[in-house]
């Protein structure tokens, strides 16, 4: 079906002059190309599942393994790539990924080539390359590898604007929601938020979870901050705070959360730079 949608948007290219305009066959073309791209946008999401996304508020989003599984619907290509390799004053190093991104199916579509700039990177000091007490030396390649894997994850999601999807789009397309990894980001006390914390015993709970899936407490503490904005474990909200919080852990959703924050960490520096 999407190869007999694509004669026909490229049969309708016809070669137009101002003042020689076919409305008909324009209109018939545009028609064409957006419902190729709803199914290729159909059989994308089809092809992935529950662990290939995290809800963070009431949407979703596509994680790097499910950006793998949809590159070849689309075609998705890569120019200029550039690797560099950053190094830092604490001894610790980066690899800042650049390139274009574009889709081959796309291309065909609009007559021409279309890309877009992208960036992505890792960090030598990322938890997962240092292990859970933080003492361990990164492999400088799997560092490297890393960095273009987050580069290749960041720049087909954001070429194709797979994001920001509801419940619903996912459901349809086969995506047990209710198995997806959940990110609940705390709005604090002021405002309404929950102000009744959990107790000591819940706590040393949450450090027993952390030990037994190798997870250090500067790990968890660091994500307590980008995801909860609060320093302490003794600070987490009853409730489904806490019961997200322990979730996260025990599948390890947190490390790509360190992971992320790092990456932005290092396009930060280099931007500055």
């Amino acid at each position: 079906m999407t190869d007999d949608i694509v004669k026909e948007a490229q049969n309708d290219q016809v070669a137009l002059r101002p003042e020689d305009i076919d409305s008909l066959a324009v209109i018939r073309r545009v028609e064409a190309i957006t419902r190729s791209i709803d199914g290729a946008v159909k059989v994308s999401l089809q092809r992935t599942n529950a662990q290939d996304w995290v809800k963070m508020g009431d949407k979703y989003y596509l994680q790097a393994s499910g950006c793998q599984k949809i590159r070849s619907v689309w075609g998705i290509y890569f120019r200029d790539k550039q690797v560099v390799r950053e190094e830092y004053h604490d001894g610790s190093y980066a690899y800042y990924v650049t390139g274009l991104v574009g889709s081959q199916l796309l291309d065909r579509f609009y007559g021409k080539e279309i890309t877009v700039e992208a960036d992505g990177g890792r960090s030598s000091k990322d938890p997962f390359f240092t292990g859970r007490d933080g003492k361990k030396e990164p492999d400088p390649m799997d560092v490297r590898k890393a960095g273009i894997s987050n580069f290749e994850a960041r720049a087909i999601a954001a070429f194709l604007g797979l994001k920001n999807f509801t419940a619903e789009d996912l459901t349809k397309n086969g995506i047990d929601v209710n198995k997806i990894q959940k990110v609940d980001y705390q709005k604090g006390a002021e405002g309404g938020g929950q102000t009744t914390l959990i107790s000591e015993p819940q706590q040393k709970r949450l450090f027993a979870i952390c030990k037994s899936v190798g997870i250090s407490t500067d790990s968890l503490k660091k994500y307590l901050k980008i995801v909860h904005k609060i320093d302490s474990t003794s600070q987490i909200p009853r409730g489904t705070v806490y019961d997200s919080i322990c979730k996260a852990v025990e599948s390890k959703a947190i490390v790509d959360v360190l992971l992320e924050s790092e990456s932005e960490k290092v396009i930060d520096v280099e931007k500055e730079a």
